[in-house]
């Protein structure tokens, strides 16, 4: 009995190594993306002019910030100061085609909140933040479960949003990502303000 309840305890241990060793390394990779996205991203800094076309580089920026967090979705919302509404201008993801243009009031859903406070925010679950709004979801038959919105600001200049949505895998976005996703928006701020 005591050798069976031995063995018992040694595979139970054995299989939680084994689940502990799989996140471990899953974490490892998550790394090396966003090291390589960063590093790419610091390799274009050196060519953004005013002659740049802002928003195609801010468009590189965000598929790079994409690999970093393990997305295909992703948006640059601008603002327009004359309508107050926060335009897609550039979409990456399978639903690119039907957000293209698309305009949401500035003060809407997290993207809203992140603009009107000047802060980032994640959403692990929007189902469970107060300020996702599903407006957007609704347009093009779409489920977001996990969002991070990062504010593009460069000095007194609010640019507009960026935004990543999901996960490839499945699992929220999580703390890390939205750190990867501050430098990433600081660079697309810095880019739009060196464009401009």
């Amino acid at each position: 009995m005591v050798i069976s309840d031995g063995m018992h305890y040694l595979q139970t241990e054995n299989n939680r190594l084994r689940e502990e060793n799989a996140r471990l390394q899953d974490q490892l990779r998550r790394v090396q993306r966003a090291m390589r996205a960063l590093n790419h991203l610091l390799d274009m800094m050196p060519n953004i002019t005013p002659e740049s076309d802002a928003v195609a580089l801010v468009y590189r920026l965000l598929l790079t910030a994409l690999q970093a967090v393990d997305s295909e979705n992703g948006s640059l919302l601008l603002l327009d100061e004359e309508s107050n509404e926060l335009v897609f201008a550039a979409v990456a993801g399978p639903y690119s085609e039907n957000l293209q243009g698309y305009r949401i009031p500035a003060d809407e859903g997290v993207a809203g909140w992140c603009l009107t406070n000047r802060q980032p925010r994640l959403a692990p679950d929007v189902r469970m933040d107060p300020y996702f709004s599903p407006v957007v979801d609704r347009h093009i038959a779409f489920q977001t479960q996990s969002l991070i919105a990062v504010p593009l600001i460069s000095g007194e200049r609010v640019f507009g949003v960026l935004e990543v949505v999901n996960t490839v895998s499945g699992q929220p976005l999580t703390e890390e990502d939205l750190d990867v996703m501050r430098l990433v928006g600081f660079l697309a701020a810095t880019t739009l303000a060196r464009a401009e």
